[in-house]
């Protein structure tokens, strides 16, 4: 079972496909030539598009654009999202990451966890140990990251769009990735 973020208004047909990080490895390139390694998922195959399209922000541009009779999920405010994403991926993802990292590691099957410790490492620039050493520093800032989104969700319950609808939920898409 997998987690999919795509709009249920679609009603498209789709496989989830777990991986390992190993896997990802072996089975992406099968699917597509991402023009760079290590391949990344998520990964659609449309048949309304000639091959596969990868990284969240296309697939949902592609789907919104590809079926202009669902709801966006931008909601007609795609700048809106374009910011959010942004402020996640400078605020909150290198602390959830120093947060995170170690627990990850030690929870990996042996493959998977070499490959993460190599390509983590080599991405941070020291051993995940020294990266994560100071988690409690790493939570209390990501609190203060998290402010202004919890006094956002506290005032209408969502990120962007309407209370009930997925329409305009794809800021809420990438707070949960």
């Amino acid at each position: 079972m997998g987690l999919c973020s795509i709009p249920p208004t679609l009603k498209l047909k789709f496989n989830t496909v777990p991986l390992t990080f190993v896997g990802i490895h072996r089975e992406i390139p099968k699917i597509c030539d991402q023009g760079q390694w290590p391949p990344t998922v998520p990964v659609i195959v449309d048949p309304k598009h000639d091959g596969a399209i990868w990284d969240s922000w296309k697939i949902i541009e592609y789907l919104d654009e590809a079926y202009p009779d669902t709801p966006s999920p931008f909601n007609n405010n795609k700048p809106l999202h374009l910011f959010f994403e942004a402020y996640v991926n400078k605020h909150l993802y290198l602390l959830l990451m120093k947060i995170l990292f170690l627990d990850i590691y030690n929870r990996l099957d042996q493959l998977s966890a070499a490959y993460f410790r190599e390509s983590r490492e080599k991405a941070i620039g020291t051993t995940l140990e020294k990266f994560c050493e100071d988690k409690e520093s790493a939570r209390a800032e990501f609190k203060v990251a998290l402010s202004p989104i919890h006094d956002a969700l506290g005032l209408t319950g969502w990120i962007s769009g309407e209370n009930g609808e997925y329409r305009g939920k794809f800021a809420e898409v990438i707070l949960g990735s």
